[in-house]
């Protein structure tokens, strides 16, 4: 008997664990062979730094965008980390096109990375940006003049804004992330309600999250065929993101039934 309830529970423990589920479309972790070659070498080394059902993907983008720049004044250690840079810098996976067919109907996008935003020079509230858009949009600018059905700024004095179609959304404006320096931050997105796929024309809602604060915003549209990008404003700014990991992952109340059943089936076997 104990042993049953103790499989039941673990196996009711797994269903909860959503991520556990996880299918990773795309990961990168920016690791360059040469660092110190400073010249825009931001698909180098593609093959053995990403992963995913649609890896491998090239990175385009317009200004100043790097992999592998170890300039010790940037405020990183190394350069294996995806560098934006000043003015109008931009990076984007204009390839890679999240849609219904990548987001089934019962599962969420989860979009993970780390970053930081250095400002070397400048006005401190300077920013790195992420946007996810429309990808008949250009999505080669921030996401305060942009088309982006979602953006967030990162700013040098360690703040956020958040966006949806160029106006802040979800009262998220100049909040504090958990540290002044590296943050983790994920971005969950989700139907209207919380629960299955942005792309299932239920709307959409975003869970931001840094590790230790959470912030939820309603966007005002469903997601359709969308690509994402980073950016920066102002000269001065170095805005560096590394691991990226975009993948889909089982709304909760479908793995929990899941659970529920496998708890049903081990009690009509009980004697």
């Amino acid at each position: 008997m104990k042993a049953k309830t103790s499989l039941a529970t673990a196996l009711l423990g797994l269903s909860v664990a959503g991520p556990a589920g996880a299918a990773l479309i795309l990961s990168d972790n920016f690791t360059d062979t040469t660092p110190g070659d400073t010249y825009q070498q931001v698909n180098e080394n593609l093959s053995t730094r990403q992963a995913g059902s649609q890896a491998t993907q090239i990175w385009s983008g317009a200004g100043n965008y790097q992999v592998g720049n170890n300039y010790p004044n940037f405020g990183q250690p190394t350069g294996d980390f995806l560098l934006i840079a000043d003015q109008a810098g931009n990076a984007r996976l204009d390839s890679l096109f999240l849609n219904s067919s990548l987001v089934p109907s019962n599962e969420m996008l989860v979009i993970r990375f780390d970053t930081d935003t250095h400002i070397e020079y400048g006005d401190p509230s300077n920013w790195l940006s992420f946007m996810i858009s429309p990808s008949a949009g250009d999505g080669t600018w921030h996401p305060v003049v942009g088309s982006g059905d979602f953006g967030m700024l990162i700013r040098g004095n360690g703040q956020i804004q958040a966006f949806n179609n160029g106006a802040v959304v979800g009262g998220i404006n100049n909040f504090s992330l958990a540290s002044a320096g590296i943050n983790t931050i994920t971005l969950t997105f989700s139907g209207l309600d919380g629960t299955g796929s942005p792309f299932a024309g239920n709307g959409t809602r975003v869970n931001i999250s840094d590790g230790t604060n959470s912030w939820n915003a309603n966007l005002d549209t469903g997601l359709t065929t969308e690509t994402i990008s980073f950016g920066t404003f102002g000269n001065g700014t170095r805005g560096f993101v590394d691991n990226l990991s975009i993948s889909t992952v089982p709304e909760p109340a479908v793995s929990l039934l899941g659970g529920l059943g496998l708890l049903a089936l081990l009690r009509r076997r009980r004697p």
